[in-house]
C-alpha cells in the first residue's frame, strides 16, 4: 500500500490523542507540532521508534556541540536539543493514531528520556565550565540533577505509601488537596496544567531560551532556582490526586 492511498490525518486526530493538559512551552510549540505531526503522518512512513531515535541522535549531536564551549555550540545545540524534543512529543501520538506502538518502542522512549537529560546536563555543564571558567556551576548542575531524580523519586515514594497504606482514612483530603484538585480541573478545560514550569519548560528555558540568547550559564541558574518551588507544588499535586484516587476506590 501506497502513502498516497493511506488514510489523511487531521490536526483534530492529533488533538485527541494529544495530552490531557499541556504546559506553556508546548501550548507555543503546538502550531509547528501540529504541522510536523500531519506531515509525519500523511507522507511519511515514519514509526514512532524512528521518532524516538531521532530524539537519541539530536540528543547526542546536541552535546556535542555544547562540549565546544562556545556561544556558537551552545546556540546550534539549542537548535537541535528542540528538534530532538519536537521528535520525542510527537512519537506517543503517531503511536496511537497509526497503531505501531511497540512494548519495545515504549520503553526505548522511556530509556532515551533519562538517557537525554543525563548527556544534555553533562555536556552543558562541561560546556558553561569551558565557556566562563566557573567551577561553581557544577554545584548548580549537581541541584538541578537532584530536582530531576527528585521528581522520580517522590513519585515512587507516594506510589509506595498508597500501595501499603491503602486505607483512605490515612488519606484525608484537605483544603490545600481540593483547593490543588479544583485548580486543576479548572485549568484541564483548557489543556493546561496546574505545575506551569515543569519538565518540559525546565528543558526550554535551561537547554534552548537562555543559550539562544548567549546566556547559558544564567538560564542554568534561573532554571534551577523556578524548579525548586514548582518541585514542592509538583508533590503535593501528586499526593492530592493519590488521596482522591484512593477516596474513589472506597466509594465504588
Amino acid at each position: 500500500m501506497t502513502i498516497e492511498s493511506k488514510r489523511r490525518f487531521s490536526a483534530e486526530d492529533l488533538n485527541t490523542v494529544g495530552l490531557k493538559s499541556s504546559g506553556p512551552w508546548l501550548f507555543l510549540l503546538s502550531p509547528l507540532r501540529k504541522a510536523v505531526g500531519l506531515l509525519v503522518l500523511n507522507f511519511t512512513n515514519v514509526t514512532p521508534i524512528h521518532l524516538t531515535l531521532a530524539n537519541l541522535t539530536c540528543a547526542i549531536a546536541a552535546s556535542l556541540l555544547f562540549f565546544q564551549g562556545t556561544l556558537g555550540g551552545f546556540f546550534a545545540g539549542a537548535i537541535v536539543a528542540q528538534i530532538g524534543f519536537l521528535s520525542d512529543s510527537l512519537d506517543g501520538s503517531v503511536a496511537r493514531l497509526k497503531g505501531t506502538g511497540t512494548p519495545l518502542g515504549a520503553l526505548l522512549d522511556s530509556i532515551t528520556d533519562y538517557f537525554r537529560v543525563v548527556l544534555l546536563l553533562f555536556s552543558f555543564t562541561f560546556g558553561v565550565i569551558k565557556l566562563h571558567g566557573e567551577e561553581s556551576v557544577a554545584l548548580w548542575s549537581l541541584l538541578l540533577a537532584c530536582i530531576y531524580f527528585g521528581e522520580a523519586f517522590l513519585s515512587t515514594v507516594l506510589k509506595g505509601a498508597s500501595r501499603f497504606y491503602s486505607d483512605p482514612i490515612h488519606w484525608p483530603l484537605g483544603v490545600r488537596d481540593r483547593w490543588l484538585l479544583s485548580a486543576m480541573q479548572s485549568l484541564e478545560q483548557f489543556k493546561l496544567r496546574l505545575v506551569i514550569f515543569g519538565f518540559n519548560e525546565r528543558e526550554a528555558l535551561i537547554f534552548f531560551i537562555f543559550p539562544i540568547l548567549g546566556l547559558p550559564y544564567q538560564g542554568l541558574i534561573v532554571g534551577t532556582l523556578l524548579a525548586i518551588p514548582f518541585l514542592g507544588l509538583r508533590f503535593f499535586l501528586d499526593l492530592a490526586l493519590m488521596k482522591q484516587s484512593l477516596q474513589k476506590e472506597t466509594t465504588s
